[in-house]
């Protein structure tokens, strides 16, 4: 099964009445009745035809969802891979499509040997923010002047807010295949085992959150998907594809994919304790609108929260490699992966712009790896290559 992930092309229409009518029409010719059930609800739109079990849990998501988060919704539980969606019809291309990730009692598999992101908080104090080296506009591309932590799994740039906040929007430019993405995993032989690196360009929205000396992590955005280059092309290869890390206990694919070359507007936030949710509206591959919101629920022990007490949220542009077979010499690389309008906040509508006072973090693992073009902590195009820049 081809590594690409289904995309959704066609937006199911929000019907627009309360669900508690039902109407009848007479049919002249047979006398016979046609009920019209009418699904919207006050949280949303939900399928009538959905299990009565999953419309209570979307009730729960949704209802804690930003209003116009709610059209197209997908919901994952990482504790026992439990997942549904809002919308009949897509869910069922998605277990059409990942059948071979859906287990025989119809919930997500697990992933073999999973490790939650903890890092241990002395492990980044390295971090820290440095504007002195992006003072001056039109500057052009620099090196980040400080190195961020090492996770073994590929180069990637990071900004990161003070803490006290749960929820980031950007506007983010995808880059194209060819001229600004190239990926060029490798085989690699680690203790006597042989994996390929898995070189695979991101650019994702996430949060951290330190407890005592530990720091947990959750992050989700979009990942491009390269493709394996033979016929036929599949629908979703050379998109863009929503994905989760640090909520990914459980293996699943995208409920959508987002054309490269265009805009997509990202949104990260903590609708309620203990669940994630990201949002991205953008264009599909055939050049349709395309909107979809994914949410988690994330195990209690992380102890995220929409207020934020003791959280950061974060922007990540990097090339993922396995983990434990990081090689920063396959010549991989993204270029021109632009990151607009980047605010920070709590509830909706508290956004504000990131700024000097609002970023505790500014860093590029390896320095040598990355090269920014810094306009503002709001602003900047990221270039990032498992080589040197």
């Amino acid at each position: 099964m081809k590594k690409s992930i289904l995309n959704l092309l066609v937006a199911a229409v929000v019907l627009t009445v309360p669900m508690s009518s039902v109407n009848a029409e007479n049919d002249a010719m047979t006398g016979n009745s046609i009920v019209q059930e009418q699904a919207v609800t006050d949280v949303g739109y939900i399928d009538p035809k959905l299990p009565e079990k999953d419309k209570q849990i979307l009730k729960e998501v949704m209802k804690n969802l930003d209003k116009e988060d709610r059209e197209n919704v997908f919901f994952i539980d990482e504790t026992d891979g439990f997942f549904t969606s809002n919308r009949q019809d897509r869910l069922n291309e998605y277990k059409l499509k990942y059948k071979d990730l859906v287990s025989e009692d119809g919930k997500l598999k697990k992933k073999p040997n999973y490790k939650d992101i903890v890092q241990d908080k002395s492990e980044l104090t390295c971090e820290t923010s440095d504007e002195s080296a992006f003072t001056t506009f039109g500057l052009g591309y620099s090196h980040p002047s400080t190195a961020c932590a090492s996770a073994n799994s590929g180069p990637y740039r990071k900004v990161l807010s003070v803490p006290g906040k749960s929820r980031i929007t950007a506007n983010v430019y995808l880059p194209v295949k060819g001229t600004e993405i190239y990926m060029n995993p490798k085989d690699k032989t680690v203790g006597g085992v042989t994996k390929k690196t898995g070189d695979a360009a991101d650019m994702y929205l996430g949060a951290l959150n330190t407890i005592g000396t530990k720091v947990y992590q959750v992050d989700a955005g979009l990942q491009f998907n390269w493709g394996d280059g033979k016929a036929p092309e599949t629908p979703t290869e050379e998109t863009w594809g929503m994905i989760s890390l640090g909520m990914g206990s459980v293996i699943s694919g995208s409920p959508a994919n987002f054309k490269m070359g265009t805009t997509a507007f990202m949104k990260f936030y903590i609708p309620q304790s203990n669940q994630a949710a990201l949002s991205v509206s953008g264009t599909a591959k055939d050049g349709t609108p395309l909107s979809q919101t994914i949410v988690w629920n994330v195990d209690s022990e992380k102890g995220f929260t929409t207020y934020g007490t003791a959280m950061q949220v974060k922007r990540i542009t990097s090339i993922a490699q396995t983990t434990g077979y990081e090689d920063l010499t396959t010549g991989s690389y993204v270029y021109n992966a632009q990151w607009n309008d980047v605010k920070v906040g709590t509830a909706s509508g508290t956004e504000q712009l990131m700024n000097a006072s609002l970023t505790s973090t500014n860093c590029g693992y390896q320095p040598s790896n990355i090269l920014v073009d810094w306009t503002s902590w709001a602003q900047e195009t990221v270039k990032v290559k498992t080589g040197p820049l």
